[in-house]
């Protein structure tokens, strides 16, 4: 199922920062990257598609939840390296949304999301 989140365009709950974290280590394949949980709440989905699409993809938590101070490891099984720009959305688990748009997993390795302060 390829369309469980509307996308939207703001995001008053939460903001996402994009990190490029040199300390990192070296991803172990292309389209992989890592969530950071900066909020003051849990997230209990994870969901990803191609930017250029209007649809994202299931859960990739899949029943699981990523605490505060917490991250998650996100790969991406249909990625051939052929599209480099996908968009990121959270839902914490009393329903807090946010969004990263166009982060490039060809050259990033971290999404890091924070509360709104």
């Amino acid at each position: 199922m390829r369309s469980l989140i509307v996308r939207f365009a703001a995001v008053p709950a939460v903001a996402a920062l994009l990190v490029a974290n040199a300390a990192m280590p070296a991803l172990a394949a292309p389209g992989e990257f890592t969530i950071v949980n900066n909020t003051s709440f849990a997230i209990s989905e994870i969901h990803v598609g191609p930017s250029a699409s209007d649809t994202w993809g299931s859960n990739m938590l899949d029943g699981q939840v990523v605490n505060p101070n917490q991250t998650a490891n996100v790969s991406l099984y249909n990625f051939d390296g052929s599209t480099c720009l996908w968009d990121v959305a959270i839902v914490g688990t009393e329903g807090q949304k946010g969004v990263m748009y166009r982060f490039d997993v060809c050259n990033l390795n971290t999404v890091t999301f924070s509360d709104n302060n």
